[in-house]
């Protein structure tokens, strides 16, 4: 009867840790997001402009360019409008004049609150004023396809 009460406990122990080792690989299979290929040219592209997006922002740091749209619609004027009062800082930027207005991002989270957005192709940059400095903007970049938004624009 011993021998029954042991065997018994061994068949149970094993199916717990069986039954725990399943859900423990469910549960990472579920977090592991699968990366699509990026083509690397796009890749080399993105990083390049995404710097000279973010010297932009520091050249720029403290003055105001408004919220919302008017963000890219002031940079994006700053670049050729020589009557622009940041022209004279904007204007060495103006290669990046190929982006354009995207879709904007319809995003609850607090980072994106008066963002707007621009896109050239394949690259979409979204600007934002900071959340802890006044005239002080934040830079968030991604590479989209077939989605029109970036990915991390979904979590909120």
């Amino acid at each position: 009867m011993l021998f029954f009460y042991v065997g018994l406990g061994l068949a149970m122990m094993t199916t717990v840790v069986s039954i725990f080792e399943t859900s423990t690989t469910i549960n990472k299979n579920q977090h592991t997001i699968k990366s699509k290929a990026i083509d690397s040219d796009k890749l080399i592209i993105q990083r390049q402009n995404d710097k000279e997006f973010l010297k932009l922002l520091k050249d720029i740091k403290g003055i105001s360019l408004g919220s919302g749209d008017l963000i890219c619609q002031n940079i994006k004027n700053g670049f050729v409008d020589e009557l622009n009062t940041n022209y004279s800082i904007l204007s060495k930027y103006s290669h990046l004049n190929s982006y354009n207005s995207g879709i904007p991002s319809y995003s609850t989270h607090v980072r994106f609150k008066n963002s707007c957005n621009l896109i050239n192709n394949y690259h979409r940059v979204i600007i934002s004023p900071s959340l802890l400095e006044s005239n002080t903007y934040n830079l968030y970049s991604c590479i989209i396809d077939v989605e029109p938004k970036c990915p991390f624009e979904g979590v909120n």
